[in-house]
């Protein structure tokens, strides 16, 4: 496992390094220090505030799901929220999920299973969002549209054109993989019987140790699924969800308005939607350089006027406030809740506890 770690950081550091030197060989420096030197700090302070907004939104919408199956303190599930999310940021392998169900298991006294079926409740209603962000914004841009890239952009000889239709279909892949998640969450609940029959199977020839245990595993686990009980619940959850991630579209504008750039209802999805795609592949942690490009890309898809050194100016401001709140927020939430960074130990005694 620590070798797959060690291979996984290693990719994620010479993929980030690679798309930072693409990102910004050939840039004008002079043009684009004047652009961050000519920002608004009031409309910066906006977006950091949004983006805090979003993490609390986000905690809240936990605390809600997780009150369907069981108890624990705000601050717990704020704690756990920020640990996950910093953890999957930074770490190799994206063990975020797991750490944010360990960490709320360790101050809650909730089992491992329950704890990591709610945080997938959790995420699946994020997976409804995002799939939802991705496909309006990626469909905002007309299909007849060229986007053009100037050749400043990435140092290349002349400017990159490509359709939109041409990533359309992240889109519906997004789509797709929401509703499988979903569907297999909804069978695992009312299927209880079934999937624990078929796993035994399974476990007993590949892990049998883990076989007489796989019962009561599947059992906390469909008791973190119990807001599928009822479809109110399942709405209200999608109605934090959407709210939350409107303070993250807000945190977009803020910054666009920081830079006076241009923009309509489209500009903050097209943002969106491209940070999650570029999130989707391997990478530096806190995703340096794919996040950069694919504001940049979004800035000049909105704003095709927009000079090269504002749109990487405002990649780099956008990825400090939408990163900074998420580094603070687990800095503090490790030293309140007196947890050292080695003392996640996420091994398979921690998950079948």
């Amino acid at each position: 496992m620590r070798g797959k770690k060690r291979s996984a950081a290693i990719i994620g550091l010479a993929v980030g390094a690679i798309m930072l030197y693409i990102m910004f060989r050939g840039t004008d420096w002079s043009a684009l220090g004047d652009a961050l030197r000519r920002v608004h700090p009031g409309w910066i302070a906006a977006a950091f505030a949004a983006k805090f907004g979003a993490l609390l939104m986000k905690t809240y919408r936990f605390r809600f799901i997780v009150r369907t199956a069981a108890e624990a303190r705000f601050r717990w599930l704020l704690s756990a929220t920020s640990l996950g999310i910093l953890a999957h940021a930074t770490l190799p392998v994206r063990p975020g999920n797991i750490v944010r169900a360990f960490v709320l298991g360790r101050l809650a006294k909730i089992p491992f299973p329950k704890c990591f079926a709610l945080v997938l409740v959790d995420n699946t209603a994020d997976m409804v969002a995002v799939a939802v962000i991705m496909a309006a914004g990626i469909s905002a841009i007309p299909a007849s549209q060229e986007i053009v890239l100037p050749a400043a952009m990435f140092d290349t000889e002349s400017a990159i054109t490509f359709s939109a239709m041409a990533i359309r279909p992240a889109a519906w892949a997004a789509t797709g993989g929401v509703i499988g998640l979903f569907s297999a969450l909804v069978f695992t609940y009312f299927q209880q019987q079934r999937v624990t029959a078929y796993l035994e199977r399974r476990l007993e020839h590949y892990a049998p140790k883990f076989g007489p245990k796989i019962g009561e595993i599947i059992d906390h686990f469909r008791d973190g699924l119990h807001i599928f009980r009822s479809v109110r619940e399942i709405a209200r959850a999608m109605l934090i969800t959407m709210a939350t991630w409107s303070f993250n579209l807000m945190m977009h504008v803020s910054v666009w308005n920081a830079f006076d750039l241009p923009w309509n209802w489209t500009t903050p999805l097209i943002a969106q939607a491209l940070i999650l795609a570029s999130m989707a592949l391997p990478g530096a942690p806190a995703f340096v350089g794919a996040y950069h490009i694919a504001v940049a890309v979004a800035v000049l898809i909105a704003a095709p006027n927009a000079d090269v050194p504002t749109a990487k100016a405002a990649a780099i401001l956008n990825h400090i406030v939408y990163f900074l709140p998420i580094f603070i927020c687990g800095a503090v939430s490790l030293y309140v809740e007196h947890i050292r960074p080695g003392e996640i130990n996420l091994d398979a005694t921690a998950v079948t506890e």
